[in-house]
Order: C-alpha cells, then structure tokens, then sequence
C-alpha cells in the first residue's frame, strides 16, 4: 500500500476523537488543586492535531481558578494511537496562582 495512502487512512480512524487528563496543580499559597478535563475534538489537520482543553478547580475553601489552553501535536505511542502533552496556567484569584502539566490519554 502506498505510504501516502497508509498515512491517510490512519488519521483517518484517529478522527472526531478526544482525550481525558488528570492532574495536580502545582502548590500555590499551600495548597493545591486537583483537576479532571476532557479535550475537544481534534483541531488541524490528518498529520498534525492539537486539542483546546478549559475548566476549572475549586478549593476546599471555596476560591475556583479556571484555565484553558491547547495541546501539543500528537506524539506517537508504540502500540498504536497517540497522546498530547498539556500545560496551563491557571488564572489568579486571592493573590495566588496554579500551574499543571502532564499528558493526556491515548484517543477516546
């Protein structure tokens, strides 16, 4: 099969798909904040792709942050599908800021 083809055909499985993301802020007035998000849909292209991702974290004491932000391309895993990396900084509430990294899941 013709590698150009063996390429498209293989993305094109790979869209409308998602990914999930689970994470700890980093501490921040000493405390931290654990989030949960799911990505948008692809956004690009078959060979290329990144995500949009927001939400937001409360606080035991009540305070919320939001973030937002996009993904990394796609970065291949050895058994098949892919994963993004993600970042955010989160907005400041209380004097106080919230940063996260990490990857996300393969495809949903």
């Amino acid at each position: 099969m013709d590698k150009r083809l063996e390429r498209r055909l293989y993305w094109q499985q790979q869209a409308p798909h998602i990914h999930k993301f689970q994470s700890i802020t980093s501490g921040g007035s000493d405390h931290t904040h654990e989030l949960a998000i799911s990505t948008s849909p692809m956004v690009g292209g078959m060979d290329d792709h990144i995500h949009y991702f927001e939400g937001e974290c409360k606080g035991k004491d009540g305070h919320c942050h939001t973030f937002k932000g996009y993904t990394s391309s796609p970065i291949p895993l050895r058994g098949g599908g892919h994963y993004h990396l993600v970042s955010a900084q989160l907005t400041e509430v209380s004097g106080h800021t919230h940063s996260f990294h990490g990857k996300t899941t393969n495809r949903l």
